[in-house]
Formats: C-alpha cells, structure tokens, sequence
C-alpha cells in the first residue's frame, strides 16, 4: 500500500517527525491537509496505519495552524 510506503520511506526515515528531514516544510501542510480532509470525508481510510494517523494530528494540532484556522473568514 502506498500508505505503508509514506510511513516507511517518508516518516521514519526523515528523522524527524515530518516528511523531510529539516523538519516541518510546506510539504507537511499539504499533505497534512490531503490526508485530513481525506479523512473527514472517508473516516477508516487511514485507520490502520498509525504514523500516519499520528503525522496528521500532529500537522493539524500545530499552534499556528490552529491560529489560522480560527481566523480565516469561511470559519468566522
């Protein structure tokens, strides 16, 4: 499953808890973003992989994420 090859390849290998090994990176939002919207509309599609479950609760639980998302008009 390519899901499987995200969190080998991608996540474990970065060496750091997001996609590139520098750390957090425009990377992250987008596919933080592709994974939880994917999620809300299919809620089991990542269930059994946890890493990547982990991956997007971490991207989505960032305080400046959270920042935006609270002040962003369609949210207002």
């Amino acid at each position: 499953m390519p899901e499987k090859l995200i969190e080998k390849a991608l996540l474990k290998e970065s060496g750091s808890d997001y996609m590139l090994p520098s750390g957090l990176s425009m990377v992250d939002f987008q596919v933080g973003n592709f994974l939880y919207t994917f999620t809300k509309l299919e809620p089991d599609t990542i269930k059994a992989y946890p890493e990547l479950v982990k991956y997007v609760e971490r991207v989505h639980a960032l305080p400046q994420l959270q920042k935006y998302l609270k002040l962003r008009p369609q949210d207002r």
